[in-house]
């Protein structure tokens, strides 16, 4: 409908662009340092390697941290889809229980998670992605292990807590507090 197509054009007018991690990585850029897990060390004293790990496995779905993604997964959140996903679109098997992957860009003021809503914390998700991926025959291939089986991330209750600090650094204040944005 037109109304539809409307609000649709009007948020992709909406562009943030001033996370907290993206100040950080120019900063250190602009000072010659481009390793972003060594710059993600000194940013969050004690962060773990494998939580360092689990986030570049993110990142490969999510488009390189910050920006939207185009990618259609299936991310194991049921061994059937309820849901059909794509397939409702294009009526091909291998798009059944597949959906677009969303950008990180302030996840942490987009609850409810997932395509349906069934998280409401950031700690559920990750808890999902940690201990109970399903071997769905679409499971997107970043998420399956060398096997071929979900991948477990094994993080430990500290090592959870520091990845979601990891994922408040995409937080934009400034485009939450545009003037742009508090015109719809």
């Amino acid at each position: 409908t037109l109304i539809s197509k409307a609000i649709a054009q009007y948020l992709r007018t909406l562009v943030s662009k001033d996370s907290k991690i993206e100040t950080i990585f120019e900063e250190y850029y602009e000072k010659g340092i481009t390793n972003q897990p060594e710059i993600l060390k000194a940013e969050i004293p004690g962060i773990t390697e494998k939580v360092l790990t689990t986030s570049a496995i993110c990142e490969s779905c999510h488009n390189g941290r910050l920006y939207g993604s185009t990618k259609l997964r299936n991310n194991g959140l049921e061994l059937e889809a309820i849901d059909k996903g794509h397939f409702e679109k294009s009526g091909k098997d291998k798009d059944i229980g597949v959906f677009k992957v969303p950008s990180l860009k302030n996840i942490t003021l987009t609850a409810p998670y997932m395509h349906d809503g069934r998280f409401s914390t950031l700690k559920e998700v990750i808890d999902q992605y940690n201990d109970n991926l399903q071997p769905h025959p679409n499971l997107a291939e970043e998420l399956k292990d060398k096997n071929g089986d979900p991948f477990q991330f094994n993080l430990n209750e500290e090592e959870k807590w520091q990845l979601i600090e990891l994922l408040t650094l995409f937080t934009d204040s400034t485009f939450l507090e545009s003037p742009q944005k508090k015109t719809f």
